[in-house]
């Protein structure tokens, strides 16, 4: 093998560890998060004010990191798209 044959194969295998990581760390704050919305439910009522508002907050960043990243998610799709 060559050396960009190597240097190719470290890379895959560094992405692929780093979308493990990253699908763990999404998980783990999704969780932290659902966790504090049922602090607004109780017996009898719930504050659906907060929640909403909580909700909306909580989507933010992920709107934020799309649109400022839009351009290589179509670049993405397109390049996956291949007919044949």
């Amino acid at each position: 093998m060559t050396n960009k044959q190597d240097s190719i194969k470290r890379r895959r295998r560094s992405w692929i560890k780093a979308d493990d990581i990253s699908g763990y760390l999404f998980i783990a704050v999704a969780m932290i998060i659902f966790a504090a919305f049922t602090s607004f439910k109780f017996a009898n009522s719930t504050l659906f004010g907060p929640m909403m508002s909580g909700a909306t907050i909580s989507a933010l960043p992920m709107f934020v990191l799309f649109f400022s990243l839009q351009k290589y998610f179509l670049e993405g799709v397109t390049i996956g798209a291949v007919k044949g």
